[in-house]
């Protein structure tokens, strides 16, 4: 069975609401629920995915685990309720909610699908989010209940979906030895050359403290100065980086050479 990466955002109990804001990277208090109201489960979102709303798509996670918000887990789905959520303006879409089972849960070890659940628990879920949404003036309006590979070829067709991410590789290079001495321009050179066969895009700069200038590619850099290269691509070829990494560091004579790779969100 296929494994997908949930992000608890609400945990089971809470009364109130927490969602992950994509730009700081905390997770951020959205909302406190109505009187009597608390999360059955805790709730969160699919790695990976976009629904039709432009959010990751919902999940709620069944388990005996204690998380806490921010926790990622490895999960299996086992369902989802199929549904439509009309906002407050009056505007409809699809609006699923998902259902999991993390693989380290000993109580659902056997849970599979969700006809190894009963038809109340389900509906009792449903429930909750249709008493929600409607204490916030929406209207969540479940169809059916999906059966565990139909709900997994949905969030496959989310992914397709999404937002497409592209890597940020990053080389950072001494430019001098420990004695001050700068490393011969011809090494630096080689690496442009390198990497500029390899990738369609590009940059090279130092990192401060800055004095001084690139000339005819001999450095005249400044001791504890850096150069670093940087390269975009959709994969990260890991083989690839790591014998570069290791021929670097016997050239440079350093135990270690920072390569690290970062997500872009290409518009």
């Amino acid at each position: 069975m296929q494994i997908v990466n949930v992000v608890v955002e609400t945990t089971k109990g809470s009364a109130e609401k927490y969602d992950l804001d994509s730009k700081s990277g905390y997770i951020k208090l959205n909302k406190v629920m109505p009187i009597g109201i608390v999360f059955p489960f805790d709730f969160g979102f699919i790695e990976g995915t976009i629904g039709e709303d432009g959010d990751p798509l919902d999940v709620i996670v069944i388990s005996e685990i204690k998380t806490f918000s921010g926790c990622a887990l490895d999960c299996r789905i086992i369902g989802s309720i199929k549904a439509t959520q009309q906002e407050r303006d009056g505007k409809k879409m699809r609006n699923d909610r998902y259902i999991a089972i993390p693989v380290l849960s000993e109580l659902y070890a056997e849970v599979n699908d969700l006809k190894d659940f009963p038809d109340e628990m389900i509906d009792e879920i449903a429930h909750f989010f249709s008493s929600y949404n409607l204490e916030a003036g929406k209207k969540f309006m479940p169809m059916e209940h999906l059966n565990a590979k139909a709900a997994m070829d949905l969030i496959e067709k989310s992914r397709n979906k999404s937002v497409k991410k592209s890597k940020l590789i990053q080389l950072f290079l001494p430019t001098t030895t420990e004695n001050g001495k700068a490393f011969p321009g011809t090494y630096f050179h080689a690496v442009k050359q390198k990497l500029g066969k390899k990738f369609d895009s590009l940059s090279v700069y130092l990192k401060s403290p800055l004095i001084g200038s690139l000339k005819n590619d001999e450095p005249i850099l400044a001791k504890d100065t850096l150069l670093v290269y940087e390269v975009i691509s959709d994969i990260v070829e890991t083989d690839y980086w790591s014998q570069y990494q290791q021929f670097l560091q016997k050239q440079f004579k350093q135990d270690y050479i920072l390569i690290r790779c970062l997500d872009m969100g290409l518009i």
